[in-house]
């Protein structure tokens, strides 16, 4: 018996790993844009294990990021369906808050393009609000922690800021859903940097264009006195290299950021401290935080 249960820990260890890593593989492609890849990649993993909750969430958030580029309305439906796979799926820790935002933004898409859907193709109208009812059917993931048998401080107790640090996080959080453009500095899209001199410059701070750039003009701030307005930026590669990334702090506490916006392949986005994007992406790239406050 002992034997059997240790043959079965074995396995679940295994696919716990695999689940992390597919993880990993697909959010680096997914971030360098790479959109067919993530599908292509994606189907192959579904083949391998089609248990595995992962890949469904990659084709999902990559169908949704294509229909608000190119308004296909099969993109929205594909959307759906995968999402709504990897919603029967069980679903991981690391995965359960990336996929309820997803879910929360493709059921708000959905619901606010029904009429222009109905009118321009009601079979695509038909088969989304189907999809839309079966997700709705479906209570959101509970997310638990086992971290050292702890649970993390929960946001609503993370410091928020005042003066014009709060106008800075007011201001950046106007643009969430606001489109990825490489050398973007409008509203019509945005990339990293382009966004976070946007946000600066309309509370009265001017910052330099580029991420590196940003990162040399600042003040240095240790990791234990960051607060929200201030800048984190990220390399290319983990933990060496050029700095290539900016996102603006939005919530902190004793233990450090617990939230992020910034302008990335998804858009412009918000990452929480424990979300599968930061730590699986963005914190192994972790290079420095900076600040234009003098408080």
């Amino acid at each position: 018996m002992k034997l059997i249960l240790y043959y079965f820990l074995i396995i679940f260890v295994c696919f716990g790993c695999a689940t992390g890593n597919q993880y990993k593989k697909l959010d680096k492609t997914y971030s360098a844009s790479q959109y067919e890849k993530v599908i292509s990649k994606a189907d192959r993993y579904i083949r391998k294990n089609p248990a595995d909750p992962v890949p469904f969430y990659f084709k999902g958030l990559t169908q949704l990021y294509l229909y608000k580029q190119k308004s296909d309305p099969q993109n929205l439906a594909s959307a759906l369906q995968n999402i709504h796979r990897a919603q029967q799926k069980n679903t991981p820790d690391f995965l359960a808050r990336d996929l309820n935002n997803l879910i929360r933004e493709a059921l708000t898409i959905s619901r606010e393009k029904m009429t222009e859907l109905e009118t321009n193709s009601p079979l695509a109208a038909q088969k989304i609000h189907t999809l839309t009812k079966q997700i709705s059917n479906y209570s959101p993931t509970e997310i638990t922690y086992s971290e050292k048998g702890t649970t993390p401080p929960a946001l609503n107790s993370a410091t928020l800021p005042s003066g014009k640090r709060k106008k800075v996080v007011i201001e950046s959080k106007k643009y969430l859903g606001t489109p990825y453009r490489y050398g973007g500095t409008t509203t019509r899209g945005f990339d990293c940097s382009g966004y976070t001199r946007h946000v600066f410059e309309n509370v009265g701070i001017n910052l330099p264009r580029t991420a590196q750039q940003q990162a040399s003009a600042g003040k240095k701030v240790n990791k234990k006195h960051v607060q929200p307005g201030d800048l984190v930026f990220f390399t290319k590669n983990k933990g060496f290299g050029s700095i290539n990334h900016v996102a603006i702090v939005l919530e902190t506490n004793r233990h450090g950021i617990q939230s992020v916006i910034h302008s990335t392949s998804r858009g412009v986005v918000i990452d929480t401290y424990n979300s599968g994007s930061w730590q699986n992406y963005w914190l192994p790239r972790f290079s420095k935080i900076v600040t234009f406050f003098n408080d």
